[in-house]
């Protein structure tokens, strides 16, 4: 045994300070529980308000063109089942495609 070597002061520190390592070990591994726990409820929170935005969002679009929503659909659905398309989340350089013409906007 490791104490058996041990001064009696050192046995006596470590047979009082062993069990307090383990429950501060404790304590401190329910506290990062706790912490998970809340970041895991917040992060579903989010989540959830995130959605209901991103729908009226979507809702909105649509409204105002439904045809251009149903276009970007399609473009998103072509690249994916065939990524030699054009990617649609990629933004042209000014060379592929018109320069912004702030005339063209209204």
């Amino acid at each position: 045994m490791i104490a058996a070597g041990m001064q009696i002061g050192a046995r006596l520190w470590v047979l009082v300070s062993f069990p307090l390592l383990f429950r501060c070990r404790a304590i401190t591994d329910i506290t990062i529980g706790n912490l998970l726990l809340k970041r895991l409820l917040e992060s579903i929170h989010e989540a959830k308000r995130t959605r209901k935005e991103f729908n009226n969002f979507n809702e909105c679009l649509r409204e105002e063109d439904e045809n251009l929503v149903v276009q970007w659909e399609a473009e998103l659905l072509a690249w994916t089942e065939d990524n030699s398309q054009l990617d649609p989340y990629r933004i042209p350089a000014s060379s592929e495609s018109h320069v912004f013409n702030p005339t063209n906007v209204y």
